[in-house]
């Protein structure tokens, strides 16, 4: 039961979070964004020429800030966004469907606050935010973080009731 929990949740993150990879260092005021790619392989049709070309065409569009915000801030806001939202994940296997009666254990509940203080104390000691490239967000930003968060947990549950996912939480003797 677990194990079809789990790939359950798989494919729901894995839709969610399936994109190109890129990432992007600063240096010397200098914005470098690269993009991971493969540009003749058995990927190159889905990801080659047109994810360089999308990301150059974003960075044209934007002129170096994301809605109005740096970079780094956008890097930031997304971190916390998936961090959020993995750790709400992590409590919905707990209870998931036809276990909403089963109360979340309490080492469980204590590891997602563990989890989620390390990261806040991360965010909150200068070594360690210079170190993980990371900034202080303002109030707006921490309200489209956690917009994003419910947002994407809406879009979890709705796809948790799809009948092709809820198939793979069916017992195997039915």
């Amino acid at each position: 039961m677990l194990a079809r929990s789990l790939s359950r949740l798989g494919i729901i993150a894995g839709a969610m979070l399936a994109s190109t990879a890129a990432f992007a260092q600063v240096s010397d005021d200098i914005v470098k964004i690269g993009v991971l790619t493969d540009m003749n392989g058995p990927a190159s049709t889905p990801t080659g020429q047109g994810s360089v070309t999308a990301a150059q065409m974003a960075i044209d569009d934007f002129g170096g800030t994301i809605a109005g915000g740096t970079l780094a801030e956008g890097r930031t806001a997304a971190t916390s966004t998936l961090i959020a939202l993995g750790l709400a994940f992590i409590l919905l296997l707990e209870r998931g469907p036809g276990r909403e009666h089963i109360a979340i254990q309490s080492n469980m509940l204590g590891m997602v606050m563990g989890l989620g203080g390390v990261y806040a104390g991360i965010l909150a000691l200068p070594f360690l935010r210079e170190f993980f490239e990371l900034v202080l967000l303002g109030p707006g930003e921490w309200f489209l973080v956690f917009l994003s968060v419910a947002i994407g947990l809406t879009i979890a549950s709705l796809l948790w009731k799809m009948p092709q996912i809820e198939a793979l939480e069916m017992p195997e003797d039915a």
